[in-house]
């Protein structure tokens, strides 16, 4: 049975939802309010990464910035954003979500989050 705070388990590790200093859990909150068919891109998302460690394919899921040897990592299906980092014990802790939306004015790309 998976724990209420585990967002995916599998052979490698979990993806577990990281909890605030008030006991609040962000980015579960925003995935339990998505789409069903967004909900369940993201949770394959999770899954993948529960059961191998890794996920090759870095428009899915990619390293956007280290610092100090804690690096941010974001999960991403189409405008979905999950944002976290692994931990120990073979975890990854999801710490963030939003929306993202990127407009093209002429020739630059403004990021925009509704």
């Amino acid at each position: 049975m998976q724990r209420e705070d585990c967002a995916a388990t599998g052979t490698w590790g979990s993806v577990v939802w990281a909890v605030d200093a008030s006991g609040n859990a962000p980015a579960h909150e925003f995935f339990l309010n998505l789409r069903d068919e967004e909900a369940a891109k993201i949770e394959a998302l999770f899954k993948r990464l529960a059961n191998s460690g890794s996920i090759a394919n870095r428009e899915k899921f990619k390293k956007l910035e280290d610092r100090q040897g804690q690096a941010i990592w974001e999960f991403k299906s189409f405008q979905l954003r999950f944002l976290g980092g692994f931990a120990r014990g073979k975890r990854f802790l999801v710490a963030h979500a939003r929306y993202c939306q990127m407009l093209w004015i002429g020739s630059s790309c403004v990021i925009r989050q509704p």
